[in-house]
């Protein structure tokens, strides 16, 4: 590709992100077909199956990356790729209002446990981070995540 003219690599940059929206969102419907077919829940539907082919597109540009010895497009993809879906859900939170944040419209402890169980990965795969700290930082965000409902249950 390092051939091809800016121009043409914006338009296939442009085409391929189009065509990742579109396999999204059929990603999406196909998900909730099968959670119904197999019984298996919407959290747990999309933890394993949406998540699964979802991160496709993210291994598959952090191997190539990483194979080509381009580390730091690697690293900035998978930290990005985290940044994105944080700003996603901050932005949810914000067109819902602050009097019923995302987590509480779920009514369930599932999204907390999933972003602690992602606090722990990226915790423990951080060089140098200290196992205790990362029990702290999760302790933090339980705490963090749990004061709006706490307080609205008064």
């Amino acid at each position: 590709m390092a051939g091809l003219g800016s121009p043409l690599l914006v338009v296939i940059f442009l085409v391929a992100s189009a065509a990742t929206w579109a396999a999204g969102v059929a990603l999406s419907k196909t998900t909730d077909a099968l959670d119904a077919r197999l019984g298996l829940g919407d959290e747990l539907g999309g933890l394993i199956l949406l998540a699964l082919a979802g991160s496709l597109p993210e291994l598959a540009i952090t191997i190539s990356a990483a194979a080509s010895g381009n580390l730091s497009l690697a690293a900035g993809n998978l930290i990005g790729g985290i940044a994105i879906q944080t700003m996603v859900l901050l932005v949810c939170d914000f067109v819902v209002g602050p009097s019923r944040p995302l987590t509480y419209l779920v009514g369930r402890l599932t999204p907390v446990l999933e972003a602690l169980l992602v606090i722990l990965v990226v915790a423990g795969a951080a060089p140098g981070l200290a196992k205790n700290q990362a029990v702290q930082l999760a302790t933090l965000l339980l705490a963090m995540l749990s004061a709006p409902t706490s307080a609205s249950s008064r």
